[in-house]
């Protein structure tokens, strides 16, 4: 495991390293924890240093998740089943529960039930009250769709659960439940 190394280069001499500061290859839990050592050892120029290498690297995952997230609802409404595969991730493990029905486990399964939903007609839908949480390599979303269909409309409470796959955040789980 890397840790933050003090071999300062021409532009930050002194400082943390490279690979530290512009690299994303040291797990954040490991940075926070070098962060809360630099503090308690009162070395405060590196604690800021840290301090923001942190602050910059869950913006950017953040960002990153929000544009999957929307890759998902974009796929949703254009009715493209090849956009929606895009989206999902690989792997047994993925999952997703339509509003009132049963978990659906396996990419194949879960895009086959994409299929049957995006041949039944268009659907107009946007979200609100978006939330995202990202870490390393897993990250979720909360949101309200809202749904409209020649049917009616309908407000949708959904989650989304990402899984850095290949270095591209994928869809491993969406559970979407009836919303007041």
């Amino acid at each position: 495991m890397q840790v933050a190394s003090r071999a300062g280069t021409s532009a930050n001499p002194g400082g943390l390293s490279d690979e530290v500061l512009y690299g994303d290859s040291i797990p954040l839990s490991r940075l926070q924890a070098q962060l809360e050592a630099a503090i308690e050892a009162e070395d405060y120029d590196e604690a800021a240093q840290l301090r923001d290498v942190l602050q910059r690297r869950r913006f950017d995952a953040r960002l990153a998740v929000e544009e999957a997230n929307d890759r998902f609802y974009k796929a949703f409404q254009s009715g493209s089943l090849a956009a929606m595969a895009d989206v999902w991730g690989k792997g047994e493990h993925v999952q997703c529960i339509h509003p009132l029905g049963n978990c659906i486990a396996g990419r194949q399964a879960v895009m086959d039930s994409w299929k049957a939903i995006l041949g039944a007609g268009r659907l107009r839908i946007s979200v609100e009250d978006v939330r995202v949480f990202a870490g390393d390599s897993q990250a979720f979303v909360t949101c309200v769709e809202i749904t409209e269909s020649s049917e009616g409309r309908g407000r949708i409470a959904a989650t989304n659960v990402f899984e850095k796959q290949g270095g591209a955040w994928k869809l491993v789980h969406h559970h979407g439940s009836p919303a007041r």
